[in-house]
């Protein structure tokens, strides 16, 4: 009995690995990106939440309003921002949740965001939320691996934990202050 168990064991140990090599790597990558990408989101209100200058980027009705930033993936972006809608306030603040390309950054409707969320990995059009985000004085948060070290402000690092990440250089040229208590648990880059 204990050597047929261990041949099943070792059996679907292999078919396992052989699916995951037949499967194409960007289906893989894809999924990986979508999961830190809703992990993510519930780590961005956070950040939101340790800026200590939040209350002065409300909009003339009082709200903060949170931008999903996407490039291709609109369905995914509304289902992001369906889910981040559940959040009625930061810091006492009432929240307003929104979805706009990248290419539409530049003319989203209501004035400057008070944080943006990077729903996906942007490529070569990453330099425009980045840019955005130091013009705005605007916290860009970004889930996937290399954008902080690129110069996104804030994402996060996956190891035993998941940690806040942030570029101090980023934050500095953006003019954003985070508190002092939520630098003390996050991991930085640009010491």
């Amino acid at each position: 009995m204990r050597y047929d168990s261990i041949h099943k064991s070792a059996f679907f140990l292999m078919a396992t690995v052989f699916i995951l090599f037949l499967l194409p790597g960007k289906a893989m990558a894809d999924g990986l990106s979508e999961r830190r990408a809703w992990v993510g989101l519930e780590l961005f209100p956070t950040f939101l939440a340790a800026d200590s200058h939040i209350a002065e980027k409300k909009e003339a009705d009082d709200r903060l309003h949170l931008l999903l930033v996407y490039r291709d993936r609109k369905n995914l972006s509304e289902e992001m921002a369906a889910r981040l809608s559940r959040i009625k306030t930061i810091r006492n603040i009432p929240v307003r949740v929104s979805t706009a390309m990248i290419d539409d950054l530049e003319n989203v409707p209501g004035g400057t965001p008070a944080g943006i969320f990077l729903v996906e990995r942007m490529g070569n059009k990453l330099g425009t939320a980045i840019r955005f985000g130091k013009e705005r004085q605007v916290i860009v948060f970004s889930p996937f691996q290399g954008d902080v070290e690129r110069g996104v402000s804030a994402g996060m690092v996956v190891s035993d934990a998941i940690l806040p990440y942030v570029n101090i250089e980023a934050m500095r040229l953006s003019g954003l202050h985070i508190k002092s208590f939520f630098l003390g648990i996050a991991e930085q880059y640009g010491e």
